[in-house]
């Protein structure tokens, strides 16, 4: 009976008892029965043939053991096992002998060292549950096993196994140092061995094995399916089937039989045809033709084989499908059954499995000849050219391309063989092109010269030639004209070489690098079917005709284009360049994307040939053919981009150089169209730099921008990875040196423009040459409570790398700021108002990465001034300015103040207010102001300086009291120095002749910064701005600039000062016709901005005067009087505009007919008020610093001037 299970444990259970032998064989919880006490089921040992009860069976869950207990004898056993091929058997305590495992697809050959009982396990690793059975086979003795015949015609031994366990033995005769060789069908596995069991040699490959020791031997054999098996002798070949050499055109030699092995009877030694050939089915067997003495000849099917004497040598079929076959044996060096022939077509049959034909040819020694086989025919033999003595001389590609020389001996013959029925040849010369009809040189041109060739009714295959003088490189092109057979070509030179081919298809074209100064020949192969083909040549090199000129642009430049016929119509344009070392980007587009660009070189070598664009370099001329493959629609019409990217310099200046591609760069933006085709960039790249790309159209378009990026082999690296968009690499080879690449972004295929934003990600960060390195950082220090900003510097610093702090437990995380464009600065902002003083480490820090930069000295908190100190009014000669701190974040409690004159300290100036005195007029004045705050560092901050100006009115003395103006019936503008009493002087006036008495005059402060005041006068319609020097009159002569024409509007002109805050005096005008106001701002070049309307209907006001800064703010005020007599203050804004009028005086002046404002007069620093009546007496009213004045004191008589101003 069979032990369906033995005691079984699952895995975990017995973990303890693992043996530490059997643990790298054994599943986790498998153990020796005789270690654990594990009682395990009795296996008895099979003997050959049926096992009959010795098989051990069962079913085991994931991760469960079986074992059995097997007592044997000592010596060789088998042990095999069906089930799961995730199941094995392991003999216990040998683990480590080789054999002594089984599994479903390795059977055990196991030495048992003793004889005693040993422990099986059977363990599963399989996933789910699994039937198995186990066999353990003894191979001792001969009881159960064949007999079998070492000679060649005995009976094969019939196996039908009862199980898969099964294994069986076969005794063969013979003795020490015999060579055998076994063979069994269905792959059975055999080995032979001698009476211990010990293998004493191998199934090998056809050389067979020496038998070694003494006998008996015995071979050892199982399968799973029913299997024949034979034993023969190779050193002794008795009961072989003798086979005498036949001929060419002729059924295979000898009869068919099963027998394997054939003898072969020859003429003579020598070179044949040898081989199998099953006479049913048109099939060759594997064989192996071995010498006298049982070595291995020739291995193969039927093939040549060159036998070293006439009796002796015999083949032996070593298929295992073997049934029966003929045998081929035909003398290489043979004539017999040949046929002459020459050049032509040549129609054969093969009538025979194995039959071998032969044509013998005419042409001698040393010509060059093609054979070309009809494909529709009944059958396609191989063929092969043999000379006299049989060695081979060409192959069936050497014939069909036209290259076969026949070297060697003749007669050199034409052998055909395998298949059955009617084939065709074509033979021909290729040394002699002047038997083919001439190919006509054409051009790119319509209506180009060419060739016709046709097939059909027998023609399958011809030739043409291609004279003399043809051009070094030339394109050779063939379209069907008629008919849907496909064709090829060879193009052979004088030489026989082969200079270009083509493989079939209705239409193609090819570049030919044409021999120069020799004829050509074209062999061309089509099929037995009717079709006409038309076959051209043209011109490749500088020198081809028809093509359109096309000059290289500069990046960006327009696209040129035409139309396009049909797939396969070849457009050339001649695009050209001043230097040969210009790199050119060509390109192809066309709505629906078929168009493609094949450029060649000015010596017709091509350079590029891609459905995208491509680079080029190293000619001045190129000749691009533009066409679309055969299996394509044509669009029509195409446009072409061919710009120049770079010179031998480098890329051009339309392509600037990215400032880093670390980590990626864009975004690109921009619009393309036909007039503007594409945008370039130069990149540090490196090797095996990686972009993915990320471009859109900004107006929402479906089809976006291109990429093509060209390393320093010109490779386009970019391939579009649909749907992702495109992909772009660097190819260049490890440890080249780098170079810059060029990225050109052109129009897309189908659209003639795009508004594009392309963006690139390296995704082999970092790209480029330069690597992550992190250097400095400055300062490095600054004040706790407040924002730091630091600076790092490096190289390839990266977007999420950031400044950090540490210190006792305490991180402060920096914010990035921004990035250099070149990647060498990394700004960051620190927030220290928490911070304590202290020195903290600092360091770049990025995901997984921290760069240590030394110490960060966090200071005691200072106060900051985040806008700068002001000065409140003018800096002029008696003003008083008001100090402003500025601002100052913290909130200071105090501040103290310093003035200084040109940098230095005033002694005894430390008020908020200083009135400037006469000595300090030209000088730059500047007040610093010193924040306080307890527990804070103070801290200094100080105004821009102002240069301190004589008061607007001072033209004469400059001791900062203005001065009058007039102008008298002589045509004098005369200056009266005030005496700073009250009063103006007699003496020192200036007076400059040449006026007419019409002007109209302004005192107008300094406006070209030579620290003198000037004058406006307007004359007619024009108004000039006159620069007299300092204490000098003012004539017509005087320097002067032309503040423009169109003045004559205006009937009333003052100016009060600064309107606008900027330091500079403005002017304003009364337009007659309707009373409004416009206000002339100076501007910094010493001119008038555009007049703004700033007030209407002021048309009731018949005096007005510019009274300077009257309430100390700093700004200009204006002084009216109505016609009714009242006296209004508009008190300056500073921003160009006034404040609503404040009523001075009522009833006042009603015969004054002149209003000046001369500034201070009195020398008390405040703008005093100048009135002359009727009669000619001239009054003062005293200001008081408010807007105000005092009642009036009369100063002179007799004024009787034309006008103050």
């Amino acid at each position: 009976m069979s032990f369906s299970v033995g005691l079984r444990r699952r895995g975990g259970l017995l973990l303890a008892g693992v043996l530490a032998a059997a643990a790298s064989l054994l599943p986790v919880g498998v153990a020796n029965a005789q270690d654990t006490g594990e009682e395990c089921a009795p296996l008895a040992v099979a003997g050959f043939g049926d096992p009959g009860a010795a098989v051990a069976r069962g079913t085991l869950e994931p991760d469960e053991a079986d074992c059995f207990t097997v007592t044997a004898e000592a010596g060789r056993h088998v042990l095999r096992l069906t089930g799961s091929y995730e199941m094995s058997a392991t003999v216990d305590g040998l683990s480590g002998e080789p054999g002594c495992y089984a599994q479903r697809n390795t059977t055990g050959w196991c030495e048992l060292p003793e004889s005693r009982a040993y422990t099986v396990h059977i363990t599963s690793r399989d996933f789910q549950a699994a039937p198995y059975e186990f066999a353990i086979t003894s191979l001792d003795g001969t009881d159960g096993c064949h007999a079998a015949d070492t000679a060649w015609d005995s009976p094969a031994v019939e196996i039908t196994p009862a199980t898969e366990l099964q294994v069986d033995c076969s005794t063969i005769p013979g003795s020490a140092g015999e060579r055998l060789d076994s063979f069994a069908t269905s792959e059975a596995a055999r080995r032979i061995v001698d009476p211990s069991g010990a293998e004493v040699c191998v199934r090998d490959d056809g050389d067979g094995c020496v038998l070694q020791g003494d006998g008996p031997f015995r071979v050892i054999s199982y399968d799973d399916s029913p299997y024949t098996l034979r034993v023969g002798s190779l050193s002794d070949p008795r009961g072989c089937a003798t086979v005498r050499a036949g001929s060419y055109g002729t059924a295979p030699a000898g009869s068919t039989t099963t027998n394997r092995c054939r003898m072969l009877s020859l003429p003579d030694a020598g070179r044949y045809a040898v081989g199998p050939a099953d006479a049913a089915v048109d099939s060759e067997y594997w064989s192996v033709v071995y010498d006298a003495d049982g070595r291995k000849l020739c291995p193969s099917g039927i093939a040549w084989c060159d036998l070293p004497s006439a009796e002796g040598s015999f083949m032996l079929l070593r298929d295992p499908y073997f049934d029966r076959a003929g045998t081929v044996l035909v003398p290489a060096a043979g004539t017999a059954g040949c046929e002459q022939a020459g050049a032509g077509t040549y129609r054969g049959e093969i009538g025979n499995p194995g039959e071998w034909d032969c044509l013998e040819l005419s042409m001698g020694p040393g010509a060059r000849i093609a054979a070309v086989r009809d494909y529709d025919a009944e059958t396609e033999p191989n063929y092969e050219v043999i000379d006299g003595s049989g060695a081979t001389v060409c192959y069936e590609e050497n014939l069909r391309y036209g290259t076969c020389a026949l070297t060697g001996a003749a007669p050199h013959k034409l052998i055909s063989h395998g298949g059955l029925g009617e084939y065709g040849l074509w033979v021909a010369r290729t040394d002699t092109p002047a038997d083919c009809e001439p190919l006509p040189a054409g051009t790119f041109a319509d209506g180009s010269p060419y060739a016709t060739f046709t097939t059909g009714a027998g023609v399958f295959a011809g030739c043409g030639s291609i004279p003399a003088e043809h051009a070094s490189r030339e394109v050779l092109q063939f379209r069907a004209m008629s008919g849907t057979a496909v064709m090829s070509f060879s193009v052979i030179d004088g030489n026989g070489k082969q200079v270009c081919q083509h493989s079939g298809g209705t239409q193609g074209w090819t570049g030919c690098a044409l021999t120069p100064g020799q004829a050509h020949t074209i062999v061309y192969q089509g099929r037995n079917s009717a079709a006409s083909y038309q076959v051209t040549r043209r011109d490749i090199t500088a020198t081809a005709q028809g093509c359109a000129t096309n000059p290289a642009t500069a990046v960006g430049g327009p696209s040129t284009g035409g139309p396009i016929g049909d797939p396969g119509t070849l457009v050339c344009r001649k695009v050209t360049t001043a230097d040969a070392r210009d790199v050119l980007h060509l390109n192809a587009r066309d709505s629906l994307g078929a168009a493609n660009v094949v450029a060649f070189d000015s010596a017709g070598v091509g350079r590029c040939d891609a459905n995208r664009s491509c680079a080029v370099t190293g000619s001045t001329s190129y000749q691009v053919l533009v066409t679309v493959p055969s299996y394509l629609k044509s669009p029509g019409s195409y446009r072409f981009d061919a710009m120049r990217i770079a010179t031998e310099a480098g890329p051009v200046a339309e392509c600037p150089r990215v400032p880093s591609i670390s980590y990626g760069f864009g975004p690109l933006t921009g619009t393309l169209d036909e007039q503007h085709t594409a945008v370039c960039a130069s990149l540090a790249t490196d090797y095996n730099d990686r972009f993915n790309t990320d471009i859109t159209d900004t107006a929402g378009g479906t089809e976006k921008a291109v990429p093509a990026l060209y390393d320093e082999s010109l490779d386009n690296g970019c391939y579009n990875s649909m749907p992702g968009g495109y992909q772009c690499y660097i190819s260049e080879p490890f440890g080249s040196v780098a170079s810059p690449s060029i990225l050109v972004l052109g129009l897309p295929e189908k659209v003639s423009q795009t508004d594009y934003r392309a963006d690139f990600l390296c995704t082999s960060e970092p790209c480029g040459t330069e690597k992550l390195t992190v250097k400095s950082v400055t300062p490095t220090t600054a004040a706790a409570g407040t924002k730091a900003t630091v600076t790092v510097s490096g190289t390839a610093l990266p977007d999420d790398a950031h400044v950090q702090l540490y210190s006792n437990g305490t991180t402060i995380v920096g914010t990035t700021v921004s990035i250099s464009p070149d990647r060498t600065k990394l700004t960051g902002e620190l927030d220290l108002t928490n911070a304590a003083a202290g020195s903290w480490s600092v360091s770049l820090v990025r995901p997984g990465y921290q760069y240590g930069l030394g110490s960060f000295e966090v200071t005691q908190a200072a106060l900051v001034n985040v806008a700068r100190p002001t000065l409140k009014g003018f800096a002029q000669v008696g003003t008083k300015l008001t100090a402003q701190p500025g601002t100052w974040p913290a909130g200071p409690t105090s501040y103290t103040y310093q003035w200084k004159a040109n940098g230095t300290a005033i002694s005894g100036a430390t008020a908020a207010t200083y009135t400037v005195p006469a000595s300090l007029r030209g000088k730059s004045l500047s007040v610093a102001v010193t924040a306080h705050k307890a527990g804070w560092q103070s801290a200094t901050a100080e105004s821009a300086a102002a240069v301190v100006m004589t008061a607007r009115r001072d033209h004469l003395v400059l001791d900062g009291y203005g001065d009058m103006l007039t102008l008298n019936t002589k045509g004098e503008l005369t200056f009266h120095p005030a005496t700073g009493k009250g009063g103006f002087a007699t003496t020192g006036k200036v007076s400059g002749a040449g006026w007419a008495t019409t002007v109209k005059a302004v005192p107008f402060g300094d406006v070209n910064g030579d620290r003198c005041n000037d004058v406006l006068v307007r004359s007619g319609d024009t108004l000039k701005v006159y620069k007299p020097a300092c204490g000098k009159a003012v004539t017509p002569t005087t320097a002067n600039t032309s503040l423009g024409t169109g003045w004559s509007k205006y009937n009333l002109f003052t100016s009060p000062g600064d309107l606008t805050s900027d330091g500079r005096a403005d002017l304003l005008a009364r337009q007659a016709s309707t009373g409004d106001i416009y206000l002339f701002a100076a501007t910094s070049d010493g001119k008038l901005a555009a007049g703004k309307k700033i007030r209407t209907g002021w048309a009731a006001y018949n005096l007005m005067a510019g009274a300077g800064d009257l309430n100390g703010d700093g700004h200009g005020d204006l002084l009216t009087r109505h016609t009714d007599g009242t006296l209004y203050w508009y008190a300056g804004l500073g921003n160009g505009q006034f404040k609503e009028r404040v009523k001075i005086f009522s009833g006042w002046g009603g015969s004054y007919t002149s209003l000046v404002g001369p500034g201070d007069i009195t020398g008390d620093g405040k703008a005093d008020l100048v009135v002359r009546d009727k009669n000619g007496v001239l009054y003062r009213n005293n200001g008081d610093g408010k807007g105000s004045f005092s009642s009036k004191t009369q100063l002179v008589t007799g004024w009787t001037y034309v006008a103050l101003f």
